[in-house]
């Protein structure tokens, strides 16, 4: 059985003329799929006016369980009020826990819908459990976004205590994120003693944002023992924004492929600066190779203006630790030169500042 604290289901809804709208749900304890808040089956949540919606929730036990659920092409919807979710992840059973999520949205719509409204959209996550993929926060084939000046905001923390592909914040699958003049901001913090474990995950989304700037901050599992985990991990991504791009991303540690940030086939567009900071954080005597601060390939697009940088540090290991790598097939435009690239090599042989073509 399901011991699930609220449900909103089968094209059932919660709606305000205006009012603010608070939901709370704390799941019991059982076996898998103990939510805290699960939202589904074309269900809405709306308030109109300044109205705004908080939704809490505490998810319980061994698998598959999230603070709060939100799939099957719900909507989440304000006019000009702002909408925060947070949701908790607990898993009680010594030894398990595997798919914990603090929040699941899938196949769903978050929205503020008012263009002269100020309200933020933020989602706030924590997973729990000690076997893989308890994530912060996770958002697939979903659209977030906000009309008015608002900004949106994820925040994720992974499970400590996980093995692997334990990520603090992961957007995929087709999503959309999208602003007026307010920040897009996703900030994320892995855990675990596996690979993979990323601070943030970005992939075939779209993101856009007509003043605001786009920031993401990554912190890779430091508990890590394998490879791969990454700061920030950004793939197949189209990112059009008409401020800044900052991407600040520091690897866990682990043996190979621990990078600050990755971005693989990523188109970046900033109206404003764009900025990549990337650390590997490998240590010897775990670490081995290819832990590179930040890793460009396969045909990744960067434009920003005059006063960008791109700085990465390799990390500590015995060989390839280069501080920046970029494919042959990198593109750059803008103000961004080839001297905006600047690179500290990590340790062992062939470890190089700055390693592949450079021949923007």
């Amino acid at each position: 059985s399901k011991f699930i604290g609220v449900m909103v289901s089968s094209k059932s809804g919660i709606e305000s003329t205006g009012g603010d709208i608070t939901i709370t749900g704390t799941a019991g304890n059982g076996g898998a799929g103990n939510h805290g808040i699960f939202i589904t089956g074309t269900s809405v949540v709306k308030t109109a006016g300044a109205g705004s919606i908080t939704i809490t929730g505490t998810g319980a036990n061994t698998t598959s369980s999230a603070g709060v659920a939100i799939k099957t092409t719900s909507l989440i919807e304000t006019e000009n009020g702002g909408i925060l979710i947070d949701g908790t992840a607990t898993s009680n059973v010594v030894g398990q826990g595997a798919s914990n999520l603090g929040i699941d949205i899938n196949g769903s719509t978050v929205r503020i819908i008012g263009v002269t409204g100020s309200g933020d959209l933020i989602v706030l996550g924590t997973g729990s459990g000690r076997l893989d993929k308890n994530l912060g926060v996770s958002v697939v084939k979903s659209t977030l976004s906000v009309a008015g000046s608002g900004k949106v905001g994820l925040t994720g923390v992974a499970s400590a205590l996980g093995g692997s592909s334990n990520t603090g914040v992961k957007v995929l699958g087709g999503s959309i994120v999208s602003t007026n003049t307010g920040d897009i901001e996703f900030t994320g913090t892995a855990g675990g003693t596996g690979k993979n474990n990323y601070g943030v995950w970005v992939s075939g989304t779209t993101l856009s944002s007509t003043g605001g700037s786009f920031r993401v901050t990554g912190q890779g599992s430091l508990s890590g023992a394998l490879d791969g985990n990454i700061g920030i991990t950004i793939q197949k991504v189209t990112a059009n924004i008409g401020g800044d791009i900052e991407l600040t991303g520091t690897s866990g540690t682990g043996t190979k492929n621990n990078h600050g940030v990755i971005l693989n086939a990523v188109t970046l567009s900033a109206g404003g600066l764009l900025d990549i900071l990337g650390i590997s954080s490998s240590v010897l005597p775990l670490g081995l190779n290819n832990n590179v601060g930040v890793y460009l390939t396969n045909a990744t697009s960067l434009t920003g203006a005059a006063g960008s940088s791109i700085v990465g540090t390799g990390g500590q290991g015995t060989a390839k630790n280069h501080g920046i790598y970029a494919s042959g097939n990198t593109v750059i435009g803008g103000g961004l030169t080839a001297g905006d690239f600047v690179g500290t090599a990590g340790s062992g042989t062939g470890s190089l500042p700055e390693a592949g073509t450079f021949a923007f």
